[in-house]
């Protein structure tokens, strides 16, 4: 049919003869961001026993809902892999962070014991993959994985642990320490309330070294007061104020021959010295400290020094001004740095100063660093210089410095220690490395520390048990632990933990824990023990290729070894399943011939296979006769819970008892044994 004759009526029987119908897409089960692997794609199709799949793990990148739906995938270094790629070509994988990579080949290796790492590549990645890894992060595979059949069990059959392990690991090396600390802090303004003692009959230099003395102790010798015969001098630094009121201070407001009433020195003065005829100790003066500003007027160039060459001017210029800098008593207060290979200057202002300049002083020196108006220069600025045809002679710009008060204030502060991780043979060795605090040994080896008057200290949980405290926060003074000192690291017992087993309840928890090792009592440089009968668990899987085997403490750290070696020797064995069949014949046995041919081989199985299900049937073998009397009481206390049941075993007693017909009522208990009613009580005891 012609392009030109197709019509709407006929476009969906075209549509199917040269398309068919579109299938719906199936639902996505990749998303952006999952990692994936890719099929080898093998042409043709070959036997064997390796993986179909890439050891590269990829990330998709894009989600195309064509039809079918196409993926875009990137590598873990986030670079593009070219092409697409349809569902049945990737393998969605779940990789976490603790999940181990293969290693093909290891490149190089640095450090020694626990610091050592590897270089190395890994298995279907490319060079740009290797990397460092620490051998703690590294498993070993079996030589030859270990292959089992049916149901078998594990158990610890003897162990070697050196007596090396560090007492100082990361749950007991931390340590805090709180302490008074005096910092200076500056403040635009700061007030000084200070008290003086003025005792009846002092001499006259006596008051006057008092007052000096008291007013030392809180803001230095920025105020003071002179003697000088009849007068009395008062010397006030420039930016500090002396206020006297009369409420506080009307003896002194008398000494120095004031009237009563509030007055505030600002310069240094001199006056007439009386002596107060009453005793006052409640003298109190007031002195605030302000900021001072002090200005300064630096010189752009050097004086009478000629600048011939211009081209190098800038350079010599800018070290001129940090000369005379200098020459004032301010060097530092600002610096001019010029970098010639981007013809720069940059301009450093300290803190507290500020660098001025105006165009009608320096208008030559401002157009050469490209600024057009006037400023105020703080902090740290660059600028690009310019040409100039002239060097700026007899400019200048000025240099303010704020002198601010400063106050000493006591600021708590923490500091957060941690000692070495490692195995100290002493208690000197373990001491030593403590700072800011001081330890002795007692003969009854308890420990005494000294810690600061003003400071305070917090140890960790394990630090504090293996330093013999109660107390895990300790104040300024002297103290003695309450127990001796325990440089075991407070392990007193090794958990052994396996991740082949499978987990079970340990406490109020379930984790893989194989045995339990006491080792308070052992203080031998090895531990070995051998245990004749182990405790076996369950495997957790048939096909181990690697075990890994953890040492924790009680408190779940993990134990760290300073040498040696430590070795386990693991038993294994099937695992023995108590099937009711094993025991059948045993129960058969007992019986008389006489009582086997009246039940029948099918009935007295199902009867017996029920009736060892909890291991308490007796037989008596002095009466016979009482033997299948037995099997019917045990049958009839277990499934007591069955009307129907209870009905068939009590009748099933009464004709044994009075010999009736016993093979009748066996044979309902085998038919219901085959209908499962009965297998199903076995399951559920």
């Amino acid at each position: 049919m012609a392009p030109s004759q197709v019509t709407r009526e006929v476009e969906p029987q075209i549509f199917k003869k040269l398309y068919g119908f579109l299938e719906k897409n199936p639902k996505v089960i990749l998303n952006k961001g999952d990692l994936v692997r890719i099929s080898k794609a093998n042409k043709t199709f070959r036997r064997g026993y390796l993986p179909g799949w890439s050891d590269e793990v990829f990330r998709v990148k894009k989600v195309y809902f064509s039809h079918p739906t196409t993926f875009e995938l990137q590598d873990l270094k986030s670079e593009a892999i070219k092409g697409r790629f349809y569902a049945e070509e990737l393998q969605k994988i779940s990789k976490r962070s603790d999940d181990y990579w293969r290693i093909e080949k290891v490149l190089k290796t640095k450090g020694i014991g626990r610091k050592k790492e590897y270089y190395v590549k890994w298995q279907g990645f490319d060079e740009r993959f290797n990397s460092w890894v620490k051998e703690a992060w590294m498993r070993t595979k079996l030589a030859r994985p270990i292959i089992l059949t049916g149901a078998w069990e594990v158990g610890l059959s003897e162990i070697f642990v050196p007596r090396t392990w560090f007492n100082i690991g990361n749950h007991n090396n931390k340590y805090s320490i709180t302490y008074e600390e005096t910092k200076i802090i500056e403040k635009d303004y700061a007030e000084y309330d200070i008290g003086v003692k003025i005792e009846q009959g002092t001499a006259d230099a006596d008051v006057i070294e008092e007052i000096n003395q008291s007013i030392e102790e809180k803001c230095g010798h920025f105020v003071a007061f002179s003697l000088d015969r009849k007068n009395i001098n008062v010397h006030i630094a420039p930016n500090y104020e002396l206020h006297l009121t009369a409420a506080n201070a009307p003896r002194l407001l008398t000494m120095l021959k004031l009237p009563r009433e509030d007055r505030i020195i600002r310069m240094s003065e001199s006056f007439v010295f009386r002596k107060p005829s009453k005793t006052n100790k409640d003298n109190h003066l007031k002195i605030i400290a302000r900021n001072l500003k002090r200005h300064f007027i630096i010189r752009t160039t050097r004086f009478n020094h000629k600048y011939t060459d211009l081209e190098n001017m800038h350079h010599e210029l800018f070290q001129h001004i940090n000369f005379n800098l200098m020459q004032t008593g301010i060097g530092g207060a600002a610096d001019f740095i010029f970098d010639f290979k981007v013809n720069k200057v940059e301009i450093t202002v300290q803190k507290n100063v500020e660098l001025e300049l105006r165009l009608l002083y320096a208008p030559l020196f401002m157009r050469m660093l490209s600024l057009t108006k006037d400023i105020v220069l703080k902090g740290k600025s660059m600028h690009v210089l310019q040409k100039i045809d002239r060097p700026p002679l007899n400019e200048y710009f000025r240099v303010s410095i704020t002198d601010k008060p400063t106050v000493p204030e006591k600021v708590k502060k923490t500091e957060n220690l941690q000692l070495e991780v490692g195995f100290y043979k002493n208690a000197e060795q373990l001491f030593s490395s403590f700072k800011h605090l001081a330890f002795n040994l007692l003969a009854n080896k308890k420990v005494k520390i000294h810690i600061p008057d003003t400071s305070a200290v917090t140890f960790q949980d394990g630090l504090k048990d293996l330093l013999g405290l109660k107390q895990s926060t300790l104040h300024g003074g002297t103290h003695i632990s309450d127990y001796q000192l325990e440089l075991d690291g407070g392990i007193t017992e090794i958990y052994v933990y396996t991740d082949i087993i499978e987990s079970h309840f340990v406490g109020d928890t379930i984790a893989p824990l194989l045995r339990i090792i006491p080792v308070m009592s052992t203080k031998e440089d090895q531990i070995v023990i051998n245990y004749q009968r182990p405790l076996y668990f369950p495997l957790r899987q048939n096909y181990i290729d690697c075990i890994e085997v953890e040492l924790k403490s009680s408190s779940g750290d993990g134990i760290i070894f300073t040498s040696g070696k430590s070795l386990l020797v693991l038993s294994f064995r099937r695992r023995i399943v108590y099937k009711l069949q094993l025991y059948m014949c045993d129960i058969i046995s007992v019986l008389t011939s006489q009582e086997k041919d009246a039940f029948g081989p099918q009935s007295l199985s199902g009867l017996l296979l029920f009736a060892v299900t909890e291991w308490r049937l007796v037989f008596s073998r002095s009466q016979p006769s009482k033997r299948i009397w037995n099997v019917f009481k045990f049958i009839s206390n277990d499934i007591s819970h069955c009307n129907e049941g209870r009905k068939i075993f009590r009748k099933t007693y009464s004709e044994y008892r009075f010999k009736g017909n016993v093979r009748c009522c066996v044979g309902n208990i085998s038919e219901r044994f085959d209908k499962g009613e009965i297998e199903r009580n076995v399951q559920k005891y």
